[in-house]
Parts: C-alpha cells; structure tokens; sequence
C-alpha cells in the first residue's frame, strides 16, 4: 500500500469504529462511552501500525527484488560466458553482452529469436530432440556440446549449461537459464590428439 492509502484506510477505520460502536454503546449504557473511546483509539492505533508494517514489509521485499535483479545483472554484463534466458521453446530473452564479445552479433539481434539463428545445421538434426528431452528430464541442469556460427561465417565450439527454472507449487518448467563457454580451443586440442 501506499502512504496515501494507509492514511485512507486508518482514517475509514476510525470513522467507521466512531459510528458504529457509539450507537451499541448508547444503547448498552452511558459508562461504556469512555472504554468506547479507549476502545477507538486501540483499534485504530492497531490498524495503523498493521498498515504501516505491511507497507514495510513490501517496500523492503520490492527492495530486495530490485539489488537482486541489479546483482544478476551485474554479473551476466561482466562474465566472458554468454548467459541467457529463454522460454521452454527456446526464444531467448536476455543475453548477456558476451553474445557480441564472442559471436560479434549485438544482443538484441537475437533476442525474440531461437539458437536457431546461428547454430551448426549439424548440431540442430542431431541434438536437438538430445538437448530438449535433457532438459526436460533434469530437475537440476544439462550439459551438452554445439557449434555456434561466428558473424564472420566461422563456427565456435561451446559447451553450454542448461537449468531449468520451475514454478515452486507445480515444478512445472517456467523458463530455462543458460551459460554457454567457448570450448573451441580446447576442441580442437582434443580432435588433434
């Protein structure tokens, strides 16, 4: 709530409370027309500090939720991986700045788009159904190898991480975090060999 409407709210509370009980009270006895007023001044002290606590808890939860999102931030702009966000059917909705570092693509080219767009034909015919039954299965994360296409034409090795995030009543799969590193040097090490 706001301050506005906490002041609202007290203030209907003690019009209400002023209204009502007099007329109980005067029909009961003339004592009880100073515990009515005590009685007033209670409840709307109460109402008060409820409103004022509630306003604080979700000024503080907003808070939270904002440093939360600014540390998340922070971290994904300064790695040297690409993170990313996407729908369970892989449309992506953040991507890191790493994206244009690696690839040499800007991020919002791709963002409303799948890994599609530039990953090895290859790589989609043979992991595609791998990588999304993976995914799907896990409760925790997936693991897999792909080549993505550079700007310049040339394909990267990457080994990406894949966690599914689940809704907390349903488990059902909300949207899928990912981290992709560049593993091309250490794939053509391993081919070499």
């Amino acid at each position: 709530f706001s301050q506005r409407t906490t002041v609202v709210v007290a203030i209907l509370s003690v019009i209400t409370i002023s209204f009502i009980l007099p007329l109980h009270v005067s029909l009961v006895s003339p004592d009880w027309m100073v515990k009515s007023v005590s009685f007033i001044a209670a409840v709307s002290t109460l109402i008060v500090v409820f409103v004022r606590h509630h306003n604080l808890s979700e000024s503080d939860r907003q808070r939270g939720l904002e440093e939360s999102e600014r540390q998340y931030r922070l971290l994904a702009e300064n790695s040297t991986d690409i993170i990313a966000r996407t729908t369970i059917d892989g449309i992506i909705l953040y991507i890191s700045p790493a994206f244009k570092t690696l690839l040499g693509y800007e991020p919002e080219w791709i963002i409303g788009k799948t890994r599609v767009e530039i990953s090895h034909p290859d790589d989609i015919l043979n992991n595609g159904s791998q990588i999304r039954s993976g995914i799907f299965s896990t409760s925790n994360t997936f693991t897999y190898t792909h080549r993505f296409r550079h700007r310049d034409g040339h394909y990267l090795w990457f080994e990406t991480i894949a966690r599914p995030v689940r809704h907390p009543q349903t488990n059902q799969i909300l949207e899928l975090h990912i981290s992709s590193r560049d593993i091309t040097e250490r794939r053509l090490m391993e081919e070499a060999l």
